[in-house]
Order: structure tokens, then C-alpha cells, then sequence
């Protein structure tokens, strides 16, 4: 695994990793809370620009106490909305 990492130390704001993925959480087994059966899928990324203004209004990438995020990253997310949004698609 340290091998990997080394791989991809091009030019990168900080020394982290930064990958961008959705998922949905679900139960088809049953309607309750409480039945432990509950699923996760990959899905196609959608309004990335509404989740990225609400990583902003929590005050993530910030110098906010308590918040891990650097800001490094959320710059790093943001310049990267429209290559995001374009390999989404509509």
C-alpha cells in the first residue's frame, strides 16, 4: 500500500489522497429503522456544486474549530466542480 501512494504524488496542494464518490443507502428488506439489512451503492454523482456550498455554509475547509477538512482540499474541490460536473454528466 505505501507503494501506491508514492505513485501519485504529482502536483498536489498537501500531502492527501482526494477522491470524490456517492452513494445511496438503502433497505429492501424491510421498513423499519431497526432491521439490520441495510445496503450501500456506488451512484452517479449529482448537484456536486449544492454539496460543495454545503460543505462551505458548515464552515469545512476553514479555519473553523473542530472542522477536518483543510482548506487546501476544499479549494482543491471546488476548482475541480467543472471537470466533476462535465465527467458526470447531465
Amino acid at each position: 500500500a505505501s507503494f501506491w501512494s508514492s505513485r501519485f504524488d504529482g502536483d498536489r496542494p498537501d500531502q492527501f489522497q482526494v477522491g470524490v464518490a456517492q452513494s445511496a443507502v438503502f433497505n429492501n428488506h424491510s421498513w423499519d429503522l431497526w432491521t439490520q439489512m441495510w445496503h450501500a451503492q456506488l451512484t452517479p454523482i449529482d448537484r456536486y456544486g449544492e454539496w460543495l456550498d454545503v460543505m462551505d455554509e458548515a464552515g469545512f475547509g476553514t479555519s473553523t474549530p473542530g472542522r477536518d477538512v483543510p482548506p487546501s482540499i476544499r479549494e482543491y474541490l471546488r476548482a475541480t466542480q467543472p471537470l466533476v460536473e462535465l465527467m458526470a454528466g447531465p
